[in-house]
């Protein structure tokens, strides 16, 4: 199975955390600046978007960019990146303050 990989890009450090989080639990590798990555993932505003694919995360929103057809296995990290994102926004996936799960 190959390695989807993105270059990373935010505006704080809070915000850098939570994208590599959401990276590695998508099994996204962040490489190095001046690496060759299959997409960039950034907070909203920042970063230059990679020329094929770019994945900009807001508080409220994710926009996708791209100029070519990514492949399979890259869906896939796209879709694993969205769900854990969603997985940890969504208010009703969120505990009460007091620590109890909602109701779905």
């Amino acid at each position: 199975m190959s390695v989807t990989t993105a270059s990373l890009h935010a505006d704080t450090p809070l915000a850098r955390a939570g994208l590599e989080r959401a990276a590695a639990l998508a099994d996204i590798e962040v490489v190095a600046p001046g690496g060759n990555p299959e997409m960039s993932l950034r907070s909203a505003g920042t970063g230059h978007p990679h020329p094929a694919l770019d994945v900009s995360i807001d508080a409220d929103r994710a926009v996708i960019t791209m100029t070519t057809q990514p492949s399979a296995a890259v869906w896939s990290a796209i879709r694993a990146l969205l769900a854990h994102l969603a997985e940890t926004t969504h208010p009703s996936t969120m505990p009460r303050p007091d620590g109890t799960p909602r109701a779905i």
